[in-house]
C-alpha cells in the first residue's frame, strides 16, 4: 500500500485524468493514468482510465503483413 504522500500524488494524477476525460483529451488521460500506474501498478482506477482512453482512440497502426 502506498504511503500517504504517494497516495496524494496518485489521487492528483487521477483527478487530472478525470478532468481530461471530461474534455475527451485522451492523450492526457493516458499519460496521467500511466503515471499513476508507475506508482501503483495495481491501481484499478488508473487501469480503468487507461482502458477508456484506449477504447476512445483505437490504434491506427497498420496491421502487420503476413509473408507470402
Amino acid at each position: 500500500m502506498p504511503s500517504e504522500r504517494v497516495q496524494r500524488q496518485i489521487d492528483r494524477l487521477l483527478d487530472e485524468a478525470d478532468e481530461a476525460a471530461v474534455r475527451q483529451d485522451w492523450q492526457t488521460v493516458r499519460d496521467r493514468a500511466n503515471s499513476a500506474l508507475a506508482f501503483d501498478p495495481e491501481n484499478g482506477d488508473a487501469k480503468s482510465y487507461l482502458e477508456a482512453a484506449n477504447r476512445a482512440t483505437p490504434s491506427t497502426a497498420p496491421e502487420p503483413s503476413v509473408p507470402a
